[in-house]
């Protein structure tokens, strides 16, 4: 496994990175502590936080400036688009409306490089250890493959809400379902069948609402 792309273990970077962002932690033109200090702050390998860093530039969230650093690139103004305790079924009603565009668009305009990196993301996030971190990266992808860094911001914001309510979210039945339909979705966009990649997002991410609600209802 040693010689495979290091494209899943910076996933969770990805999700804590942000997260700092949008909270505030560094704000707008103001540079990230350095690799050396993330990875203490963060406990990961030096490749890795690199790939957590490359992977929120393609965001748009910050701006890597050769010698100098990172930089955030704008105010984190979206941590004031929903409140922190948005209810999950409301969080995920809005999710219906934007990951179904964002597998239309990759199926217009991914280029092969970004497919690859659909796909390479989908062969190493099926793990079940990976579900929590791995929620909503996949339509972010998507979203960056599209060419649209506003709507792959709001997805991964939306994700980042889902995802406080680890217990439910993380269930082995709920992240198996959804690798199985990430891996449709896929094909379609691989297929060049926009509308199919559209509609099984759509269906995708509804049952996933379902299923999540089920899970909440059988919480003591």
């Amino acid at each position: 496994m040693a010689d495979q792309p290091n494209l899943v273990r910076p996933v969770g970077l990805v999700g804590d990175l942000r997260t700092r962002i949008r909270a505030g932690e560094w704000v707008g033109r103001q540079k990230l502590p350095s690799e050396r200090q993330l990875q203490q702050l963060l406990g990961a390998s030096r490749p890795a936080i690199r790939e957590a860093l490359k992977m929120i530039e393609a965001e748009g969230l910050i701006e890597i400036r050769a010698k100098r650093g990172a930089y955030v690139r704008q105010a984190p103004a979206l941590r004031h688009f929903a409140p922190p305790d948005a209810a999950a079924a409301d969080v995920l009603e809005v999710r219906a409306l934007l990951e179904p565009r964002a597998a239309y668009l990759a199926t217009r305009y991914a280029t092969g490089p970004w497919l690859t990196r659909i796909r390479a993301f989908l062969e190493y996030a099926g793990e079940p250890k990976l579900a929590l971190a791995a929620a909503g990266e996949f339509h972010v992808l998507c979203a960056q493959a599209g060419g649209n860094i506003f709507l792959a911001q709001l997805i991964a914001y939306l994700a980042d809400l889902t995802r406080r309510d680890s217990e439910a979210y993380s269930s082995p039945d709920l992240h198996q379902m959804a690798q199985e339909q990430h891996w449709l979705i896929y094909e379609h966009i691989l297929a060049g069948d926009a509308d199919a990649a559209y509609s099984a997002s759509y269906l995708h991410v509804t049952g996933v609402a379902a299923r999540y609600g089920e899970q909440r209802r059988r919480r003591p």
